[in-house]
């Protein structure tokens, strides 16, 4: 994901924002990044710094070096690096202690020789220990791993990334997803929920839906955590054959406008269309939900839940007991204060109508410990009923538990 001062956008005089995109057809471009790519590819065992030396004379001669500086910056989120070895401040002790005995029992000759002396009682070679010693200096950090990619995929993720970095001073998000294909939708709903993102969701006609998401900036804190969060989703948007986005953005320092995209702006996503991946805490919920062998079957689908008139729900699981009932279960957790209050507040309006869902809730403690929030829960009856607390994930026992209510 690119910094702000990596973003290149520009600005109507009606507010609205418009990324500076890239041709990635441009033949400049594709050999800056093929240029780019080589590099990093070839640069296993090295320092930050020694890539760095490597990498600048590319930056300095392109045609514009805020777009190579930002190409860099998304070869650098491919890398990973070495840790410092977690001997650290003893190995730093033990040359300390081994260079004074040397310096004060003789004669101290030319400092490589002393050097590699030190190394050598020490048992390493003077390379070695100078790159341990130095090793929690980021730049000192050598290259262990390096994911390449093709040239024209470097620069289709830097086409995204523009947006993304806006989408992570977003106040809010309205999302309109147009008659799409039942599988691709499915997916869809799923990444949303695995990447802990709440929206208000309407479907006033068929095959037209209208999502609404808070934005970052409407977080009181965790502002950064959701909203790398937030932008995660953009790739997944793409992914739908007919959608309209547009995010109401507020960049630092910088007057308030919009950003508008569709299917036809010319975004690639790098997700999978299809694909199997599931976050570990919800692969283990649902491991460890089978192992208990109760009269409730976890569902493999989500399928949305209409709440009250046009508007609808996806909740996190949903389970089957042996009786036919099915019960839904949705997360609330600690930056989701906002569509908490919603959430409870519909509730209410369904329950005096006699029309309560089966629907679970389940809230994070710190989230329930903010401001009114524990007041609403207290007032509210569907969670006193069928809610309960949790610890960053539900447990298992304790979703049984509630699931149990309901019967």
């Amino acid at each position: 994901m690119l910094n702000k001062e990596l973003l290149r956008y520009g600005r109507h005089r009606d507010g609205l924002i418009f990324p500076r995109f890239i041709d990635t057809q441009n033949r400049v471009y594709r050999d800056l990044a093929g240029e780019m790519v080589e590099i990093y590819s070839q640069s296993q065992g090295l320092s930050r710094e020694e890539i760095m030396e490597m990498i600048q004379p590319a930056i300095d001669g392109s045609r514009s070096s805020l777009i190579a500086k930002g190409l860099n910056k998304l070869l650098l989120d491919r890398c990973e690096f070495r840790e410092p070895d977690p001997r650290l401040e003893e190995i730093r002790l033990s040359a300390f202690k081994e260079s004074t005995r040397q310096l004060s029992s003789s004669t101290v000759g030319h400092l490589e020789i002393f050097r590699d002396s030190v190394a050598q009682a020490l048992g390493t070679t003077a390379e070695a220990l100078t790159n341990t010693l130095f090793s929690d200096l980021a730049n000192r950090q050598t290259l262990e791993k390096f994911r390449p990619l093709l040239p024209e995929k470097l620069l289709h993720r830097y086409n995204m990334a523009l947006v993304q970095g806006l989408l992570l001073s977003t106040w809010q998000l309205d999302l309109e997803i147009i008659d799409p294909d039942a599988g691709r939708l499915r997916q869809f709903f799923r990444q949303l929920k695995f990447f802990r993102l709440l929206a208000t969701i309407q479907q006033r006609v068929p095959g037209h839906y209208h999502l609404v998401l808070d934005g970052p900036l409407s977080l009181f804190e965790q502002v950064r955590k959701y909203g790398l969060q937030f932008a995660t989703l953009l790739p997944a948007i793409c992914h739908l054959e007919k959608w309209e986005l547009t995010a109401q953005i507020h960049p630092k320092g910088e007057n308030k406008g919009r950003v508008k995209l569709d299917q036809d702006s010319g975004l690639v996503s790098h997700y999978p269309i299809s694909s199997a991946y599931i976050p570990p805490e919800f692969a283990r919920f649902a491991e460890q939900f089978i192992e208990q062998g109760t009269d409730w079957t976890l569902l493999p689908d989500i399928q949305p839940l209409r709440l009250e008139g046009t508007d609808l729900i996806v909740p996190d699981f949903s389970f089957r007991h042996t009786s036919g009932l099915v019960v839904h279960l949705e997360m609330f957790h600690r930056w989701h204060r906002a569509p908490l209050h919603r959430r409870l507040q519909q509730l209410k309006n369904t329950e005096k109508a006699k029309k309560l869902p089966q629907l679970a809730i389940a809230v994070d403690r710190h989230l329930a410990k903010e401001g009114d929030t524990t007041q609403k829960l207290e007032q509210s009856p569907s969670f006193q009923a069928r809610g309960f607390l949790f610890n960053e994930f539900p447990v298992v026992k304790r979703a049984l538990k509630c699931l149990e209510s309901f019967l």
